[in-house]
């Protein structure tokens, strides 16, 4: 139920630790989608190679640099789970906050959960009702102006609804 989205311009420095981060998450049984966006330092390279060695990657290679906000619209149009994670290649993920987002997601019919990579997360659910046992911040209205003024979307897990498995 999980797609993880994972776009890449010219990070070869990193796709070590992406590499080895990733294996961590084996035991999600996610969709990995990969946009590379028309890197010139290796890391195309590495990335198919990559995808060749796990399962379950899947690797898009954009043939010009389109930016990062259109390689993330591109990973996200191919994303078939009912969540979406965004990842950006040179960020540690930690797998119990992304599995405690999902889980509490699920529980709470949550359309967007906000992690904060340390033990607690805060949902708004389809109704914009705050789930009580995960509640940070006291209401929506001062929910919502975190989410505008934190600008950083890679530690939310969305709902998409749109789930082809």
């Amino acid at each position: 139920s999980l797609s993880i989205l994972v776009t890449s311009h010219n990070k070869y420095s990193f796709l070590d630790e992406f590499e080895k981060n990733l294996e961590h998450f084996t035991q999600l049984d996610a969709e990995i989608i990969i946009v590379d966006d028309y890197s010139s330092d290796g890391s195309r390279d590495f990335l198919k190679d990559l995808a060749q060695r796990h399962r379950g990657i899947n690797l898009i290679l954009n043939n010009k640099n389109l930016g990062s906000a259109e390689s993330r619209n591109l990973a996200l149009y191919a994303a078939t789970r009912e969540f979406v994670f965004f990842w950006d290649i040179d960020d540690v993920v930690v797998l119990d906050e992304l599995l405690h987002m999902l889980k509490e997601s699920k529980a709470a019919s949550a359309d967007l959960c906000k992690g904060n990579f340390g033990t607690h997360s805060t949902i708004i659910n389809s109704h914009l009702e705050l789930n009580p046992t995960s509640i940070i911040q006291d209401s929506i209205s001062n929910q919502a102006h975190s989410i505008v003024n934190d600008m950083g979307y890679w530690r939310y897990l969305y709902k998409i609804g749109r789930a082809h498995v």
